[in-house]
C-alpha cells in the first residue's frame, strides 16, 4: 500500500469526499467544489480522488470537468444505460492507454539505469566485505 493510501475502513469513516459523492449520485461535483466541500488543497483532493477510486467506480473521463460514483439504479432506460456504458468504456480506454504510455516511459529510463549500473560497478567494484 503506498504511503497516503488509505484502507476501504479508513475512507468510509474519514472521506468527506466520499461521503459527498455518495450522497448524491447524480450530481457530478468538480475538483474546486471537492476542495471547498472539503477544506482540501487541489493535490489533496486528487490524491483522494486516486484512493477512493481504488474502491469505488469514480466517473471522472476527460470530457466531463466533474467526478461522480456510479452505481446502478440511478439511471433510467436503454439510453441512459447505454450513454453510461458508452462513458465507462471511454474511462476504461484513457487508463489503459496511460499505462502504455507509462510502460514506454519506461523502457528507456530501465535501458539507462542498466547501463549506469554497469558503469558504477566499472568505476567503484564492490569490496570484498560487502558480498
Amino acid at each position: 500500500m503506498k504511503k497516503n493510501q488509505l484502507t476501504h475502513e479508513e475512507l468510509k469513516r474519514d472521506s468527506i469526499i466520499l461521503e459527498y459523492l455518495l450522497k448524491e449520485p447524480n450530481v457530478v461535483y468538480t475538483k474546486s467544489e471537492l476542495c471547498a466541500i472539503s477544506g482540501m488543497s487541489e493535490r489533496s483532493v486528487r490524491a483522494e480522488l486516486e484512493n477512493i477510486a481504488n474502491f469505488y467506480p469514480v466517473r471522472a473521463t476527460a470530457g466531463r470537468k466533474g467526478y461522480s460514483i456510479l452505481r446502478f439504479g440511478i439511471w433510467d432506460g436503454v439510453e441512459k444505460l447505454k450513454e453510461l456504458n458508452n462513458e465507462t468504456y471511454a474511462q476504461i480506454q484513457e487508463i489503459e492507454n496511460r499505462i502504455n504510455s507509462l510502460k514506454a516511459r519506461l523502457k528507456p529510463l530501465i535501458a539507462f539505469n542498466n547501463v549506469l549500473a554497469h558503469r558504477l560497478l566499472e568505476l567503484d567494484p564492490p569490496k570484498e566485505e560487502e558480498f
